[in-house]
């Protein structure tokens, strides 16, 4: 027989139907029609060392439905999630709305503990089931969310157990850990360097090598390499971007080319301007 995650106690029932009965007749018998205190809910329990090795989110639930999310879809959709689901894609919207919703059920400090149901996050976001199962599918492929739980039947004592609270569900929802992607924020740290005196101590200086590398040594290999031409793209959106009254006053510390190697990749999943200061204005 197949081992089951997680753990409801069912066993106190018997203790809070009795106190309830007794809250209850203490009340008719003093005269009052307060009724009884409403039993607690059971919930689904989770094993010790679930959470090892499941990271958290770093800026509270905005910032990883705004930032981090919408980021790995762009870098890493195609890659990442498209091979994996095959026939059955989901689009961005779907994953940003599901995503948000998700972000609202979630422990605020940690990401962590986000139980809804399917149903839920389906009534939530106006979206079929199958597409919110698809959505969940590629947020754990992106590597921003774990499903530490997976979502099972309740079995007959549990589900006797909760009908007696007034608990009419059929079913444990998924356990599900949202968190930031290390890999992922070392590559947007790169994008977007911040002014001095900020938190992160990343830097781009004009004096750092782009795009050359090191001249080899020896004979007969004496001749200077020729400086690889910029990113087409890049070049476009760096001198959009330098130009653009709302880009930060470091922003143009750098030339166009300096930023050309920066910004190829976002270039190339169509970034505008207003999307870089967007990025920065979230990760400030």
């Amino acid at each position: 027989m197949l081992r089951r995650r997680g753990v409801a106690r069912t066993r106190p029932w018997a203790v809070r139907i009795a106190q309830a009965a007794c809250e209850r007749g203490s009340g008719i018998a003093a005269g009052g029609y307060a009724p009884a205190k409403k039993s607690p809910a059971i919930v689904l329990e989770l094993e010790a060392g679930v959470w090892a090795g499941v990271g958290c989110w770093a800026g509270r639930g905005e910032r990883w439905t705004r930032f981090t999310v919408p980021i790995a879809y762009d870098l890493r959709y195609n890659t990442a999630v498209r091979p994996a689901l095959g026939a059955n894609q989901v689009s961005r919207a779907a994953v940003l709305a599901v995503a948000g919703a998700r972000a609202g059920y979630a422990e605020h400090a940690t990401g962590r503990h986000c139980r809804p149901t399917n149903e839920r996050l389906a009534a939530d976001t106006g979206l079929s089931v199958r597409t919110v199962q698809r959505a969940d599918a590629a947020l754990r492929l992106l590597g921003v969310a774990t499903e530490v739980l997976r979502g099972r039947q309740r079995t007959r004592v549990e589900r006797l157990a909760s009908w007696r609270v007034g608990d009419r569900g059929r079913g444990w929802a998924s356990v599900w850990a949202l968190h930031d992607d290390a890999a992922l924020a070392r590559a947007i740290t790169a994008l977007s360097p911040h002014p001095e005196g900020s938190l992160s101590k990343n830097s781009l200086s004009c004096s750092s090598p782009l795009t050359t590398s090191r001249r080899p040594t020896g004979a007969g290999r004496r001749g200077a390499k020729r400086r690889a031409s910029p990113d087409s793209g890049g070049t476009g959106l760096a001198a959009a971007w330098r130009r653009d009254p709302h880009a930060p006053p470091w922003a143009r510390r750098h030339s166009v080319h300096a930023w050309a190697g920066v910004l190829a990749a976002p270039a190339a999943h169509g970034w505008v301007p207003q999307d870089l200061d967007a990025l920065i204005a979230d990760w400030a």
